[in-house]
């Protein structure tokens, strides 16, 4: 997938985000922006890499990793990483792993217990 496929993909505002507002490196599969409030769709997209801002809405396939800002929401496949900030929102597949701070919500498949998470730097289980 190259840059213009993934700018399609991506929305700022309601519009396409524009091309010099983000990177995105085809060997790593691994997006990058300093915009806050973006909404992606990388549905069906496995083994991707996000950094994002905060207020970020992602919709995306299995073994992504994602690092970001506060009051972001996933809804993803299974085996993905998460670093994040508080206030998130996860929907997910199972066998993924949480790091971060408070008052997150947590919805996923029954086998939560196999699902380690980290809450201001805290193991859960």
């Amino acid at each position: 997938m190259d840059k213009e496929e993934v700018q399609k993909r991506v929305l700022h505002r309601g519009k396409q985000i524009e091309l010099y507002d983000f990177s995105w490196d085809e060997k790593t599969k691994t997006f990058s922006s300093d915009l806050d409030n973006l909404v992606l769709d990388f549905s069906c997209i496995d083994d991707c890499n996000f950094i994002t801002g905060y207020g970020c809405k992602f919709k995306t396939g299995s073994y992504c990793n994602f690092k970001t800002g506060f009051n972001c929401k996933f809804k993803t496949g299974n085996d993905c990483n998460f670093r994040t900030g508080g206030g998130d929102v996860f929907n997910t597949g199972k066998d993924c792993k949480f790091e971060t701070y408070s008052y997150c919500t947590f919805k996923t498949n029954d086998e939560i217990q196999i699902c380690p998470y980290r809450v201001n730097g805290v193991l859960s289980k």
